[in-house]
């Protein structure tokens, strides 16, 4: 009699608690911490704190959902595409994944420039040299003419030809690029990474995590020592517009209660008031003030929390599943609402609100109180933020590759799982190409508006699959819950 077959290698459980909660803090926190919570202060003033307080809240019910149905599911990777397949059907499961594979395609590609920008703009300032364009934050621009794929000049075609020649000619239709180098070869650096494995992969997101909370941490601590109390006052500020003639006193008095030399408090005071007033005069929010001002706050920083849903993609790869999914869930999404409620807090104390660049907000309240060496530690939390959130990036969309193909919803290429590095290799490195091609030669930066469709319906669909087993539940006789993260093995 033969020996059964050998089987196909599969993924290896090896990531602990601790591996899950930071892989939750690396997708959620990128650079948009040093940027989102002074944009999201201009409208709210110092009760932005709120607005990331209700927005980790309203993100905290969605994150129960998946860690409800993360404990229900503990076995096999796919995340929100795994319990809409299971919960609502192929249709709806495959609606998910194309809109989620657009998100992640064009996020990881709009990552990779954003990374290659601060790359590059750190590497001129320490150098002193420009770079070439296609290393240089911009790219190089180029411009190909695609006339035959214009209407307009077929129909010129046909009327020069019946006119004899006199037709005048129609604008032709280009396609605009913007070659860089640096995010290609960055997003196959971390494809490289990645294939090597998920505890090699799980240790360098560790350690890059671990250093960019400790970069906010310190944030929060230096900063924690220049706060003027009465920069929060009034807490809930009415419109922007009214406040903006009174700023710069308020200013003045920080930077002075912060005994900062008075020539440099002059120029730090000037120059944000006056970045205050160009943005004011663009502003259609700038007349919403008080509640409203906060509540809109944190519509707009509720992206702030996307990316905890990663550590649900874990559940083949965790020791305990059952138990380390869930708290990984909760657990990263709560740390990401601690930091994000500090910053704002000390960036609104530290300097006016209405004297904040929303560039660069952290960097010029520091540069305003003389502390400009915190500048280059905020760029370099940045980066390490940008590399973190474009791992995780890349590692999700693998696996949801790696589900849909074990469903025979795409090609069985798909399937192949390395046998010493335990990872989808062919879905990795497809993922990781299909990106870099993207950030090479376009400035996808500008479909960012579109990038939170999938994610927004992904948690609504997530939603609705716990609904569904709820109903279930109950017509079957039983309506308890399930109780999340309470197995101990």
């Amino acid at each position: 009699m033969l020996p059964p077959p050998p089987k196909p290698p599969a993924l290896t459980r090896s990531l602990s608690l601790l591996d899950l909660i930071l892989l939750g803090i690396g997708a959620s926190i990128g650079s948009g911490i040093f940027v989102v919570t002074g944009v999201a202060a201009r409208l709210a003033g110092p009760s932005v704190s709120l607005s990331f307080l209700l927005a980790g809240l309203a993100s905290l019910l969605n994150a129960l959902c998946y860690a409800d149905l993360a404990a229900r599911f503990p076995g096999r990777v796919g995340g929100a595409y795994l319990y809409a397949h299971a919960c609502l059907g192929q249709l709806a499961s495959f609606v998910l994944f194309c809109h989620l594979v657009l998100d992640y395609h064009v996020g990881a590609a709009a990552i990779a420039r954003s990374l290659a920008s601060y790359l590059a703009s750190l590497v001129e300032v320490a150098s002193g040299v420009g770079l070439p364009a296609v290393l240089a934050p911009g790219g190089l621009p180029i411009s190909i003419p695609l006339p035959f794929l214009s209407p307009s000049w077929l129909l010129w075609w046909v009327s020069d030809w019946w006119s004899g020649g006199q037709s005048p000619v129609p604008p032709v239709l280009t396609l605009d690029l913007s070659i860089n180098l640096v995010a290609p070869a960055v997003l196959l650096l971390i494809s490289w990474l990645l294939c090597r494995g998920v505890r090699e992969t799980s240790r360098v997101n560790d350690v890059m995590t671990s250093t960019k909370v400790a970069i906010v941490v310190l944030v929060v601590a230096v900063g924690a020592r220049y706060v003027n109390p009465a920069n929060w006052s009034p807490f809930f500020p009415p419109s922007l517009n009214s406040l903006l003639a009174s700023a710069a006193p308020a200013a003045a008095t920080t930077t002075a209660s912060a005994a900062v030399p008075a020539a440099a408090a002059a120029t730090a005071t000037a120059s944000a008031a006056s970045a205050a007033a160009t943005t004011v005069s663009g502003a259609s929010s700038s007349s919403v003030g008080g509640v409203q001002a906060m509540l809109s706050a944190a519509s707009l920083v509720f992206f702030s929390y996307i990316g905890f849903d990663a550590v649900a993609n874990t559940a083949e790869e965790s020791l305990h599943p059952r138990r380390d999914v869930p708290r990984g869930l909760l657990l990263s999404l709560a740390v990401c609402s601690l930091l994000y409620i500090s910053v704002s807090l000390v960036l609104t104390g530290m300097v006016h609100f209405t004297l904040l660049d929303p560039s660069a907000p952290l960097s010029s309240a520091f540069s305003s109180l003389g502390l400009h060496f915190m500048e280059r530690i905020i760029d370099i939390g940045a980066v390490v933020g940008l590399t973190t959130t474009l791992l995780t990036g890349l590692y999700v969309q693998s696996r949801m590759y790696l589900a849909l193909a074990r469903d025979g919803m795409l090609p069985g290429w798909f399937l192949q799982v390395n046998g010493r590095s335990h990872v989808p290799v062919h879905a990795q490195w497809w993922v990781g190409g299909v990106a870099a091609v993207m950030a090479a030669g376009f400035d996808v930066g500008r479909l960012s508006h579109i990038l939170s469709v999938g994610v927004l319906l992904s948690y609504s669909i997530v939603c609705m699959c716990v609904l569904a087993l709820r109903v279930e539940r109950c017509r079957e006789g039983g309506c308890a819950g399930v109780r999340v993260g309470v197995e101990t093995k």
